[in-house]
């Protein structure tokens, strides 16, 4: 009862799915400006380089069904850590490739096709995971956190961090949004 009235931002259920977000809601800004700049290293064609942010967001609209089908039906904590983990197992095979500088236009486009699907299995979840974390009366300001660190992170501070990265190695912003995931 003492949790209802201090509100979402209290408690430790909330606090984690928040963390959580918040961390994977970075890394997706990360990695959105990561990408091309690797595709950019990769091939001097701008169709190509632009080609990768399309499969990104064809791949998510092809995706939005089936992956609100899925976070309905499954354990959405599971969801989440599954979703992020595999997402950090991808950044870190990217790394991999790039430090055996054996990173093709192609594996860009395959990972940001996956990344696409994934980021919306984990953002789909951890909003619907919120009712078990959160009193009926907080749901409001809960989501609106939720939402606001991810328009902040994803959209506004994980892009310029993934370019400032870049600039300093090609594989920093790659690392990082692995470890972000995690």
């Amino acid at each position: 009862m003492a949790e209802a009235a201090r509100g979402p931002g209290t408690g430790p259920g909330f606090r984690g799915i928040w963390a959580g977000s918040a961390c994977s809601n970075l890394a997706d800004g990360i990695g959105f400006v990561a990408l091309p700049l690797l595709a950019a290293s990769l091939t001097s064609d701008p169709l190509a380089v632009a080609g990768l942010t399309a499969v990104h967001a064809l791949t998510r609209v092809a995706a939005v069904l089936g992956t609100g089908l899925l976070v309905d039906r499954a354990d959405r904590r599971r969801l989440l850590v599954l979703a992020n983990l595999l997402r950090a197992a991808l950044f870190a095979g990217l790394a991999a490739l790039l430090a055996l500088d054996g990173l093709a236009l192609a594996a860009l486009y395959a990972a940001s096709a996956l990344a696409g699907v994934l980021e919306l299995v984990s953002d789909g979840a951890a909003v619907a995971v919120l009712p078990r974390a959160v009193p009926a009366h907080d749901l409001d300001r809960a989501n609106s956190r939720i939402a606001g660190t991810q328009t902040v992170l994803d959209g506004f501070a994980g892009p310029p961090l993934g370019g400032l990265l870049f600039g300093w190695a090609a594989a920093a912003p790659v690392a990082a949004a692995a470890l972000a995931y995690l």
